[in-house]
């Protein structure tokens, strides 16, 4: 009997990024979907004892096309930075036998090819992959291991541990620190005694004791700068200069 049968949308799972399978314990849920002999065994794998298998048991077999697909999508930030796939396996595979690691950008209505293998690349060591996904960013994945068996009967193997599909954060733009002004205080008053005087109009060396002479009438209290004459003098001079640099002269004493 069957009841309560629909067609419609297929509801999909998004996974969390960075996503993570280490098979840890060996429990078989809805974050993947196996298809034909798929299944986790417990015979070794790369960080525990449970792992993704092929064919675990080693069963010949031919003209298959058997995968393990993502049962989740999984979004991949726009700004990430070294997005990538990254897993452990190990196989061994007859001649006629091809592994491919595939991507959908659209929910599993199309595929594409990421990194094939053939009898070429067997490894009975578990081997570290890397694939980069730099060309997905900002797009939502799924991931699929399929392997497609020839028409000869074959006992093929591959087992998968360690699933990651990671990425970095873009590093976040600083701003320079805004520069605070700062007003710069007037010169301090300053008193100079000599036989004569002198003005460059640089605030803090603007009197020199020296021999000269200096018609204080000629004076001009807003430059600081003298008319020399030929009467010798013995003053005490008290000036100051403002904000602006200029000199003011404050106070003319006899000694």
């Amino acid at each position: 009997m069957l009841d309560e049968i629909r067609v419609g949308e297929r509801l999909t799972q998004t996974l969390d990024f960075p996503f993570e399978d280490l098979v840890p314990d060996g429990l078989l849920d809805d974050t993947w979907e196996p298809d034909g002999q798929w299944t986790i065994v417990d015979t070794g794998g790369f960080t525990d004892e449970y792992a993704w298998s092929l064919n675990p048991g080693g069963e010949n077999q031919r003209n298959t096309d058997f995968s393990l697909t993502l049962g989740g999508v999984v979004e991949l930030p726009g700004d990430a930075l070294d997005l990538k796939l990254s897993y452990q396996d190990h196989f061994e595979l007859a001649s006629d036998t091809t592994l491919a690691v595939e991507i959908s950008s659209d929910d599993a209505q199309t595929w594409t090819a990421l990194e094939t293998f053939s009898a070429g690349d067997n490894t009975a060591d578990w081997t570290p992959r890397v694939i980069s996904l730099d060309g997905y960013a900002g797009e939502t994945i799924r991931i699929r291991f399929r392997a497609l068996q020839g028409s000869a009967w074959t006992s093929d193997a591959w087992e998968i541990d360690d699933l990651r599909v990671t990425g970095e954060e873009a590093a976040t733009a600083t701003s320079a620190p805004e520069e605070t002004a700062t007003e710069t205080p007037p010169p301090p008053t300053a008193t100079a005694e000599g036989s004569g005087y002198q003005s460059s109009g640089v605030p803090g060396l603007a009197a020199l004791r020296m021999s000269d002479s200096l018609d204080l009438a000629g004076l001009d209290t807003q430059s600081g700068i003298g008319a020399q004459s030929s009467a010798l003098v013995n003053r005490t001079i008290t000036y100051q200069y403002d904000p602006l640099g200029r000199l003011h002269l404050q106070e003319i004493a006899n000694q």
